[in-house]
């Protein structure tokens, strides 16, 4: 990654390499794609978490009877 016009100022232009911008697409999408996973495991937890509240709360009723 180089600058061009590097005079101190936040108007640097930053000129990037297509490989550089290749890669970053590549990263964004991998970032993309392990945030939906995380999502799904998320919504997999819960989901157990549900089923194992209501065997809990079964067996309860069942041994309190």
């Amino acid at each position: 990654m180089s600058t061009a016009g590097s005079d101190g100022n936040n108007n640097d232009k930053i000129i990037l390499s297509d490989d550089h911008r290749a890669a970053m697409a590549g990263w964004k999408a991998r970032k993309e794609q392990l945030h939906r996973q995380q999502e799904s495991v998320f919504k997999a937890n819960d989901e157990a978490e549900k089923v194992n509240l209501v065997s809990l709360s079964k067996k309860k009723r069942e041994t309190a009877s």
